[in-house]
């Protein structure tokens, strides 16, 4: 955490500088105030400002923010002074790349952290998210969110990005108090996975806010970077997916799980043939992770067979 002494404004008090060290009310605030500056309503040096205050604890009057507003940066930095060197504590929230001789500004946002556990709209229907880590997704899930993911990032319609939420939230398990104390128990509390009612769930977020879906979205993207490319700690003994998912340089023919020629709708096929999961209903309900974990010994044994 951060130290600042303001004695103008008699504020001595700690500040995040990391994600980690962020509660879910300072964490809004920079999410909501960063669609801002994605739609041109904030540029980045009152959108520092802003998350600044926030963090702080300062309020600020609407008529402040008014005036603000029409500053220029020099004005600002004659007005807030040593706020405006806070500002600078706060650049790991960003960074600024060019692109096709543009600046643009990109979140450096990586948690793995489900920030939004669950959801609830004004009728009381509440949905429950996956786990940190996305750990404790089915195979079937993640095949149904990836495809509603991927639509949402071409089109941005509302509807995909509704379903893409549904596929991953659903309601708690009715026999939850009976079975969490079984030796079995999964860990999921989720109702188990059920793509036709995906449609049902994703009618009921009409009115969640677009910045908590925004960030469900982004958090499914870090934790599947995450999954394919690090170090994943299970039962303690590492394992990494990469080999899945890059190709070796030294030969172009080789597929990856990322090739859109394999896909992962014939990926299911190929596993199900295998029968080592059971027939296509019972590989879409076995544990993503487990699954991966089975194509990394095949890979393994596969690559010592050419070697």
């Amino acid at each position: 955490m951060n130290t600042i002494e303001i004695p103008e404004k008699n504020i001595k008090t700690e500040y995040p500088s990391c994600w980690d060290e962020m509660n879910n009310e300072q964490f809004g605030c920079v999410m909501q105030n960063w669609l801002k500056v994605i739609d041109g309503k904030l540029n980045i040096y009152e959108y520092l400002i802003i998350v600044l205050y926030n963090f702080l604890g300062i309020k600020r009057a609407p008529l402040d923010k008014w005036k603000d507003r029409r500053l220029s940066k020099i004005q600002l930095e004659d007005k807030f002074a040593n706020i405006w060197q806070l500002t600078e504590t706060l650049n790991w929230l960003y960074t600024e790349e060019v692109t096709e001789n543009k600046p643009v500004l990109l979140l450096n946002y990586y948690e793995l952290k489900n920030r939004i556990p669950e959801i609830e709209n004004s009728g009381g229907v509440k949905l429950i998210g996956p786990a940190d880590g996305m750990l404790d997704i089915t195979f079937g899930e993640y095949r149904r969110a990836w495809d509603y993911c991927e639509l949402y990032g071409r089109w941005r319609k509302m509807a995909d990005l509704d379903k893409f939420i549904a596929t991953l939230y659903r309601p708690e398990r009715q026999n939850l108090d009976a079975i969490k104390h079984q030796p079995d128990f999964d860990g999921n509390h989720r109702e188990p996975f059920n793509p036709y009612l995906t449609e049902h769930y994703a009618e009921l977020l009409g009115e969640i806010p677009f910045w908590k879906k925004y960030t469900i979205w982004l958090w499914f993207f870090n934790c599947d970077r995450y999954i394919k490319e690090e170090d994943l700690d299970l039962n303690g003994r590492p394992l990494n997916f990469a080999p899945l998912f890059s190709r070796n340089n030294n030969n172009e023919e080789e597929e990856t799980l990322d090739d859109t020629e394999l896909g992962l709708t014939k990926l299911l096929y190929a596993i199900a043939e295998s029968n080592l999961f059971g027939p296509l209903s019972e590989v879409d309900r076995t544990n993503y992770i487990d699954v991966l974990t089975a194509l990394l010994y095949w890979k393994q044994q596969a690559d010592k067979i050419k070697s």
